[in-house]
């Protein structure tokens, strides 16, 4: 599988949002990522 990201950046968000961290929250990423990026989620 080959997976990219334009513009650049977005896959940090990956690593911020890591699901082994004891305080996750999906909201925060899905947030970030549209304010960011103008992403929209299903």
């Amino acid at each position: 599988m080959s997976v990219w990201f334009t513009p650049g950046g977005f896959e940090q968000l990956f690593v911020t949002y890591r699901t082994d961290q004891a305080n996750l929250d999906e909201d925060d990423f899905v947030v970030e990522a549209t304010g960011r990026f103008n992403s929209q989620f299903e």
